[in-house]
């Protein structure tokens, strides 16, 4: 399996204490990710450091295309023509169906990729952050609301932690959580990158990654599992005390994330957005 000797390319983030990380491929950067970034480093910036892990297929890397700023570092990997040919899809998974529907597709080749995009952030964590560095992993779709306090930060990253779906309490979100610091938060980004790695050497299907993550914190021996309350990353776009909200399914091409995301717009993308918006409710 070629996946798992992929180098990573780019910047670690050294000497930095207080990481927010995600991962996305280059259009999800410039739909989505970008923003993330930029509201983190808005309200945060003092205190918290940006890395990011972008996935290229054919592109090149250009540094052009992304934020330049101390506060910020990239990491990449490279994806060889036919690099998903290595993986196997689980068709005959009971929620392999429901998998094809939440991705939008109806094409393997697709599938395969969205799976591999949504796990990979997983499996090289114990290669971008080092044993004392606090690092809290959200999903890149997400915006920054406020100012948080450092000291909850550093408590929520302190050990293996993880946030509960709120009406489904077993499941475990992959869109937040934190491996922890020392030895434990060592032990813990080793074993997830091996067994997630170990995961795609099976048929794939969506949720894969949830479910090692459930098997894990499970089976977890070390200091119990803490869990990361909701408001840390919230499903929605509420204005009710959120620190992160990521902007599940459909929303995220709604009125109010781009509302959200306006203040961290290019004048050129503000005036988009107007025209955009004034063409919609039918003026000139």
């Amino acid at each position: 399996m070629t996946f798992d000797k992929l180098p990573i390319e780019g910047d670690l983030p050294v000497n930095k204490q207080n990481i927010i990380y995600f991962s996305c491929n280059p259009k999800y950067w410039v739909e989505y990710g970008q923003y993330l970034a930029k509201s983190t480093l808005y309200y945060n910036h003092h205190q918290v450091h940006v890395h990011v892990h972008i996935m290229y297929e054919q592109e090149e890397h250009n540094p052009k295309n992304y934020i330049s700023d101390p506060g910020i570092t990239y990491t990449f990997e490279r994806h060889p023509k036919d690099f998903y040919d290595q993986f196997r899809l689980d068709t005959k998974n009971s929620l392999f169906a429901r998998g094809m529907e939440i991705c939008n597709t109806r094409q393997h080749e697709e599938l395969k990729q969205k799976i591999y995009w949504s796990s990979r952030r997983f499996m090289i964590m114990d290669k971008l952050f080092g044993t004392h560095q606090h690092v809290l992993q959200l999903d890149a779709d997400g915006l920054c609301r406020v100012t948080f306090a450092l000291h909850h930060y550093q408590r929520i990253t302190k050990t293996p932690s993880a946030m509960r779906k709120p009406k489904e309490r077993t499941v475990y979100i992959a869109s937040c959580l934190s491996p922890g610091i020392g030895q434990e938060g060592e032990r813990f980004k080793q074993h997830l990158a091996q067994q997630m790695t170990m995961a795609f050497q099976r048929p794939i299907y969506w949720f894969v990654d949830q479910h090692v993550l459930k098997q894990i914190f499970d089976a977890w021996d070390g200091t119990p599992i803490h869990e990361i309350p909701y408001a840390w990353n919230s499903w929605g776009l509420k204005s009710g005390g959120e620190i992160f909200s990521t902007a599940k399914g459909t929303k995220k091409y709604g009125t109010r994330y781009k509302n959200l995301k306006y203040n961290w717009f290019t004048d050129r993308q503000k005036l988009k957005f107007h025209k955009d918006k004034r063409k919609k409710h039918g003026k000139s």
